[in-house]
């Protein structure tokens, strides 16, 4: 997790949710949180029941921060994972809001992603994930979800706005339902 050093103890939240990370890439990492676990077998390196709720991940700079220079993450999960919640966060400005290895029943639900080069992605295997009730926005540099070797995936009840780009590779009994598009650029 990065932040900045500005004296906070004066501070008074306002808004609901309105926790803030930053990140400010100052520390050489791209992540403002990376989720993984070693173990062997595999089973010992498996995480299950973690969740992220109300609160919002900033990549901070404004100018095209989906552009190659600016690799920020918002959150990163790198290993397999059972029942991970994504719930009511915000993310903006950063290369990739979520990225997700190997998620069963993981849940995105009631976030809002903006000016981020790849809204949500699903790598390596994942099974009966939702993706649902989301505000998906400005993802005209990649993917609005990305999702690959996927099965039973719900992509349901979502708002995405300007570039709307769905992309599921090698995926099964998907379903994608219900969704707001509304796209200004070609996709």
């Amino acid at each position: 997790m990065h932040d900045d050093t500005s004296d906070s103890s004066k501070w008074i939240e306002v808004q609901p949710g309105s926790s803030h990370i930053r990140v400010k890439h100052t520390d050489g990492n791209n992540e403002a949180f990376l989720v993984q676990r070693s173990g062997a077998p595999a089973e010992v390196g498996r995480l299950n029941g973690i969740v992220f709720q109300d609160f919002c991940i900033d990549g901070v700079a404004s100018t095209k921060p989906y552009m190659e220079g600016n690799p920020k993450i918002g959150i990163s999960v790198q290993s397999d994972n059972d029942s991970f919640r994504f719930e009511g966060m915000g993310f903006v400005y950063l290369t990739q809001a979520m990225v997700v290895r190997g998620a069963d029943a993981c849940s995105f639900t009631h976030n809002f992603v903006a000016e981020c080069g790849t809204s949500n992605s699903l790598t390596g295997a994942s099974q009966v994930a939702k993706i649902t009730n989301n505000y998906l926005i400005s993802a005209w540099a990649g993917y609005s979800v990305f999702a690959e070797n996927a099965e039973g995936i719900l992509i349901s009840g979502n708002t995405i706005l300007w570039a709307c780009n769905i992309t599921l590779i090698n995926s099964n009994r998907c379903g994608i339902s219900a969704n707001k598009l509304l796209s200004n650029f070609p996709a």
